[in-house]
């Protein structure tokens, strides 16, 4: 099997030369005293923001999203601690005391967390029927097709929290999901690695 299981529930894919991907399934699923757990995990500054969230699966992704954050830059770059961010452009969290770079989605089952030497971002959709039509009409996408208008919708997504034009992007799916990553680095080299 490609994919590597580095967690309960989470996945490592290896999807660019010099990016990695980590998802974590089901955030839906945890509970109250499991996420009461995770939270004593976290610095203090990131417990406050996750309860600052009223709903619990609200709280759930920021907790999720952190101790991936974490568990990524460990067996990613070998970082350990509590990474700490400076917010940019459009609120883009960045590493405070790092040159390593991370974009963050979730949606539906999955948070997903690309990792990367260079600025990256990636975005998650769930596929779901809807008018892809008059969205693709209003947003200038070329879309024959439900899956097409996911390709563009998570492309779109993508570069938008990359900040600045991609020189590569790579898309591709797992059962139910569109995925797409971009990078800021012309020569990025794409491989994908998973078996969800």
């Amino acid at each position: 099997s490609d994919q590597v299981i580095i967690g309960r529930s989470v996945y490592q894919i290896k999807l660019l030369e010099s990016m990695t991907v980590l998802l974590n399934n089901h955030p839906q699923d945890v509970t109250q005293e499991e996420f009461e757990k995770d939270l004593h995990l976290l610095p203090e500054w990131r417990q406050e923001k996750a309860l600052r969230f009223r709903f619990l699966l609200d709280r759930v992704l920021c907790t999720k999203a952190y101790l991936l954050l974490k568990q990524g830059l460990s067996s990613t770059f070998g970082i350990t601690g509590n990474p700490e961010f400076l917010y940019i452009g459009h609120e883009k969290p960045v590493l405070k005391d790092n040159k390593k770079h991370f974009s963050i989605s979730h949606s539906g089952d999955y948070i997903v967390l690309g990792f990367s030497e260079h600025d990256c971002g990636i975005d998650i959709e769930k596929i779901k029927p809807r008018d892809y039509k008059k969205i693709s009409e209003r947003m200038n996408f070329k879309s024959n097709s439900l899956k097409e208008f996911y390709l563009n919708w998570t492309e779109y997504e993508a570069k938008y929290k990359l900040g600045l034009k991609s020189q590569s992007a790579y898309s591709f799916e797992i059962p139910d999901y569109m995925i797409t990553a971009v990078d800021g680095y012309k020569d990025e080299k794409y491989e994908v690695y998973y078996n969800i």
